[in-house]
């Protein structure tokens, strides 16, 4: 379950609350275990138009327009994997103003690539929410992995 680190007193907000559980359901229903995935399991979390955009681990670079560029990439992806498990560590972020908010996260990832071989690495995600009629939907998504500097030259 995600925990709040936002301003102080930001844990009694109730909008916050509600955010920080749709970040739990995220993480819950894409963590689906063994293949075969469904992305379906999680578009209810989504705003599916146009007007989405996402960033991903994977090309390209110029990113994902629209929700139907999304879709295809996701399986495409996902195709890759026997098995996937998504963990968020404790360091959920929420910031807001009006009926738009963003939540960050970093995460653990594991399970198997398609033959058999065992992965394991560790990211982070930023997602911008957008309230419209009264539901809070992802609109923009970005997830990125830390950047390891390369090794010192051997002396």
């Amino acid at each position: 379950m995600a925990t709040l680190s936002t301003k102080p007193g930001a844990a009694a907000d109730p909008t916050d609350r509600e955010l920080a559980a749709l970040v739990d359901e995220y993480n819950r229903v894409l963590s689906q275990g063994k293949a075969p995935f469904d992305l379906a399991r999680a578009a209810h979390l989504y705003k599916r138009d146009d007007d989405f955009m996402a960033y991903d681990l994977s090309p390209p670079n110029a990113g994902y327009c629209g929700w139907k560029a999304y879709e295809a990439a996701w399986y495409k992806i996902m195709a890759n994997y026997a098995s996937f498990h998504l963990a968020a560590n404790d360091d959920l972020r929420i910031g807001r103003r009006g009926d738009a908010a963003w939540t960050s996260f970093s995460f653990r990832v594991w399970g198997e690539r398609q033959g058999g071989q065992p992965y394991n690495a560790e990211g982070r995600v930023t997602l911008i929410w957008v309230r419209e009629g009264g539901k809070w939907l992802i609109t923009h998504e970005h997830v990125s992995t830390p950047r390891v500097p390369p090794a010192p030259p051997p002396k």
